[in-house]
């Protein structure tokens, strides 16, 4: 069992949010609410439907350059990423760019087809296939017209010459467009001498990428046998084509650098992996002992208040032992004078004085003449022991 902190936890899932394909780059349409402008320009509100709702945020650099502005109230499509705050563990929507205010057609026909193809399980996973260790030659299925052929070739030729490409040209926007485009997957699927394909064209307005989130086109890419590499667009260009796709390129160019990877190119991007992670730790480190400094200053502090503590119980202490000291002095001196006068009430005390005590065989003690008859054998007590008498007269005096 792993044991992590909350904050490794945070950061793993924010990590995972952000490298997933359909995550990290979506359109999401909603109605803004909770809608806030704060002092440092950042906009905070939550996208909602009828039944959810999503915590959103546009940092200030990208509502600056918004062409259309955002209200409360709204219905809004606007594209981003989802993400995760690790501060407070709640994921959000990053919103980069408003697309549009009001849903098109356009858009909701996307969305369905979207949806649709979400519940056949087109986008799974488990249906992705891996792409070959050793790639010999790469089908490119894109038009003759633009930059993207050349694109290709350039950078197939920069990192591996050996590389054969084969080219069925088709048409990328139109009607005619998504047609041509199944037909060239399917033909290169017939044709079997492929190790992957390069399905793409360059970047433009939603309408022009329309093919690319066709039925036609997303159901030849998830039969196709080949491993398809999606590279449709910019960089912020998403299509139904990537989700369906084995791998996503984010432009064509990066697509032929996909399909060109050797063992030295993925040692050096788990490299410079590595070594941005390194530079994250050491980040992390910084900004724990960061916090921790001030602890360390308040433990300094609490060190010195147990010191300063200490003293004052000392002083206590020495305080308290004199007084105990004096108290039991003065209870010792009270409980020798109440012994002094105990013993002075003492008969002990009067036997030393020359007086004597008597007392018959009973022990009982004669304090009368008539208390004892003659020929009685009595006990008088002294001072240095006990005389035993015996009564041979009785003199009475004053009547007693």
């Amino acid at each position: 069992m792993v044991k992590l902190s909350v904050s490794e936890v945070n950061n793993y899932v924010k990590v995972l949010l952000e490298k997933d394909l359909y995550l990290s780059n979506i359109c999401i349409k909603g109605e803004v609410s909770n809608f806030k402008r704060a002092m440092s320009g950042h906009l905070y509100f939550t996208l909602k439907d009828n039944k959810n709702a999503i915590q959103s945020v546009i940092f200030r650099s990208h509502a600056e350059r918004m062409k259309m502005p955002i209200k409360e109230g709204v219905s809004i499509l606007i594209k981003g990423k989802v993400s995760l705050y690790p501060v407070t563990g709640q994921y959000q929507f990053y919103g980069e760019k408003v697309v549009m205010t009001g849903v098109g057609n356009i858009y909701l026909e996307i969305e369905a087809l979207k949806k649709k193809f979400q519940q056949e399980g087109l986008f799974e996973i488990e249906y992705k296939k891996q792409l070959p260790e050793a790639i010999e030659t790469i089908g490119v299925v894109t038009s003759l017209k633009g930059a993207v052929l050349h694109d290709i070739k350039t950078v197939v030729a920069s990192r591996n010459p050996s590389v054969k490409l084969v080219l069925i040209p088709v048409g990328v926007q139109g009607e005619k467009a998504p047609f041509e485009i199944a037909e060239a997957i399917e033909s290169f699927n017939e044709y079997g001498k492929v190790d992957v394909l390069i399905v793409g064209r360059g970047g433009g307005s939603v309408e022009d990428l329309m093919a690319f989130n066709t039925e036609p086109v997303v159901r030849a890419i998830f039969n196709s046998k080949i491993p398809v590499i999606s590279a449709v667009g910019h960089e912020t260009d998403i299509t139904l084509s990537d989700f369906v796709a084995d791998v996503r390129g984010a432009t064509p160019s990066q697509g032929a650098e996909i399909a060109t990877e050797n063992i030295w190119q993925k040692m050096t991007y788990y490299k410079n992996r590595l070594i941005k992670e390194k530079a994250n730790v050491e980040k992390n480190i910084d900004n724990y002992y960061q916090q921790l400094d001030p602890i360390y200053e308040k433990l300094k502090n609490f060190k010195g208040d147990i010191e300063n503590l200490n003293k004052s119980l000392d002083t206590y202490y020495g305080k308290l032992i004199r007084e105990i000291s004096v108290h039991l002095e003065i209870e010792k001196n009270a409980l020798n004078h109440k012994g002094e006068k105990l013993h002075l009430m003492s008969p002990l005390a009067l036997l030393n004085k020359g007086y004597s005590i008597t007392y018959n065989d009973e022990k009982n003690i004669v304090k009368k003449v008539n208390d004892v008859s003659i020929n009685d054998i009595i006990k008088t007590a002294l001072s240095t022991g006990v005389l035993t008498c015996k009564v041979i007269g009785k003199e009475e005096e004053n009547g007693c």
